[in-house]
């Protein structure tokens, strides 16, 4: 069965904290114990496309649920695939660091005591990455020439028949079919192989 963000959620673009409570309260598990940075900056980038996002996160063998609530870990592989897939944002230490834990997050508003200068010596938040969907053409995200370990590219099947994500050194490739088989073919010929279609 795969994971649904609920339409309330939706329509009041809740945050990625409010879908961890979410389905903590669903699944019945501790509110607060064992959520870390990088559960949560995972809930706010699904937020970011909630329709699309969770099944590219599933597509990567990752039961969503299962993390959210803490009952699952990460394998390097999937952790790897979820670096990919954010363009860097969700960094393999950030499922070590406790939340809240604002390094790395946006900053929080300044209190009243701290001042009207606090606000704005706050360093500004970074940029949200580009949502990969089937509505936005394809994108390049990440940093190029980024290596992680393992395989240098994967190609995952995107959400509907003829969509293709394929990731590697930093690179994110959002793919219909027609896109990803001229860039098959291209590739061989500048190989100088023969490509059997």
């Amino acid at each position: 069965m795969s994971f649904t963000v609920p339409a309330y959620l939706i329509e009041t673009e809740a945050s990625g904290r409010r879908l961890i409570d979410y389905v903590r309260q669903i699944l019945d598990a501790p509110l607060t114990e064992g959520i870390t940075v990088g559960h949560v900056k995972l809930a706010d980038w699904m937020m970011s496309d909630p329709v699309v996002l969770p099944k590219l996160v599933e597509q990567g063998g990752i039961a969503i649920d299962a993390l959210l609530t803490d009952r699952a870990r990460l394998t390097p592989e999937q952790g790897a695939y979820l670096f990919t897939m954010t363009g860097g944002a969700i960094r393999l230490a950030d499922w070590l660091r406790p939340y809240p834990d604002v390094e790395g997050l946006a900053p929080r508003e300044p209190s009243a005591s701290a001042g009207a200068g606090a606000a704005e010596t706050a360093p500004p938040a970074e940029p949200a990455p580009l949502p990969l969907s089937p509505d936005h053409p394809p994108i390049v995200q990440g940093r190029l020439g980024e290596m992680a370990s393992g395989r240098l590219f994967r190609c995952v099947r995107g959400v509907g028949e003829n969509r293709f994500l394929l990731t590697g050194m930093g690179v994110a490739l959002a793919l219909d079919r027609a896109a990803a088989t001229a860039a098959y073919e291209a590739l061989g010929q500048a190989l100088g192989r023969d490509i059997e279609r």
